[in-house]
């Protein structure tokens, strides 16, 4: 039976109680460390309004020789870089944070849950686009991109209303031309699927940025003795060992074959991937994110 109006109504309200607690730590601690990371980054070019600066994509058959930076392209083997003018690249950033349960997870009270992590990452690095006068889009989310002061505010606001999704695949972006994205996620969906989409956004003529985000359980597996572990997404059944310690090598060739297999792919697309613990500072992971996005002054 369909729920009757005022429970839904209950519902809603506290689903709107629930995002507005949020949102004011989300972002204070967001722009805190926007501003930390952007006092520690000297000799750099910051984009801003009507300021030119420089973009590299790789090479894609159409484009002239002439757009070919030769000194980009002599730092990777086998791969050409394209030069472009800040005019000429998508006018919108679009950030992706997956939603799915398996970010829930946090293995001490100590650390950040990976999803309030990855919120904080995307915030703050909204924050840094909007002060460069860039437009910022919620990658999912069927809203139009973000811009000016209150841009970081509005994106939270949408980011922390995200609907649950397991699905744990960047959504493709139906927009015209070249496009730039930041995709924040664990990245534990199965590598399949996940070089598929990879490779659909790549042929669309995507420049994407990967973080994966993981706790340091995760990582270490430090588990011993009889063991239970909980499924993170639907479909999937509790994994119970009577010797937990008895797996971990296996754990770990699988946990780094699968690392190593996302970073090949984005080595291949000319993209950049990075990692980041949850019991490491975040502004170790924004910063590094800031300068592959701000490129260095030539």
């Amino acid at each position: 039976m369909a729920p009757n109006p005022q429970d839904r109504l209950h519902h809603l309200r506290g689903q709107a109680e629930t995002l507005a607690s949020a949102l004011p730590p989300l972002l204070l601690e967001a722009e805190q460390l926007a501003a930390t990371v952007l006092a520690g980054v000297h000799g750099r070019r910051r984009a801003g309004p009507g300021e030119t600066f420089w973009q590299y994509r790789p090479y894609v058959q159409g484009d002239s020789y002439s757009q070919i930076d030769w000194r980009q392209s002599a730092r990777v083997a086998d791969r050409l870089y394209v030069r472009q003018q800040e005019w000429e690249v998508a006018a919108t950033l679009w950030i992706w944070c997956d939603a799915g349960a398996s970010l829930d997870y946090a293995s001490s009270d100590a650390i950040p849950t990976k999803r309030w992590r990855a919120q904080i990452l995307a915030t703050a690095l909204a924050s840094l686009l909007a002060r460069a006068g860039e437009r910022i889009g919620l990658a999912g989310s069927g809203r139009r991109p973000f811009i000016g002061r209150r841009a970081p505010e509005l994106f939270a606001e949408k980011l922390l209303g995200m609907p649950q999704d397991d699905d744990g695949l960047p959504p493709q972006i139906e927009t015209p031309g070249h496009k730039r994205y930041v995709l924040i996620s664990d990245f534990y969906t199965p590598i399949e699927a996940l070089e598929e989409r990879l490779k659909s956004l790549a042929l669309d003529h995507a420049r994407a940025h990967l973080i994966q985000v993981v706790d340091p359980n995760e990582e270490d597996f430090p588990f011993s003795g009889r063991t239970e572990f909980l499924p993170t997404r639907g479909g999937e059944s509790p994994l119970l060992f009577g010797n937990a310690g008895a797996i971990a090598n296996d754990y770990t060739r699988i946990y780094k074959a699968h690392r190593g297999t996302i970073s090949d792919l984005c080595t291949h697309y000319g993209w950049t991937f990075s990692t980041h613990r949850t019991d490491h500072p975040a502004q170790t992971a924004l910063a590094a994110l800031y300068r592959a996005l701000m490129p260095e002054v030539v």
